[in-house]
């Protein structure tokens, strides 16, 4: 409820991919068909998880390998 009043969305909504089940590279194929999850992904700079204890580690890992194939790196941060 408290992501509603600043627009934010459930970690699954907002990643695109569903329930993040499968593969980092199945997964990055379920983002690559919306354009709107690309363009999300491309256009967050910080992502706040509000109550990270109930994210499983693995999917935590796969969010982090899928940031990283879908944000191009930052200038200087090589």
């Amino acid at each position: 409820v408290a992501a509603v009043n600043i627009s934010g969305c459930t970690i699954h909504a907002f990643a695109g991919f569903g329930l993040g089940d499968g593969s980092v590279r199945e997964l990055c194929t379920k983002i690559r068909r919306s354009k709107l999850a690309v363009q999300r992904w491309k256009d967050t700079r910080t992502l706040i998880v509000d109550e990270i204890s109930m994210l499983d580690a693995s999917l935590f890992e796969k969010l982090e390998a899928i940031a990283r194939a879908n944000r191009p790196p930052l200038a200087g941060c090589n």
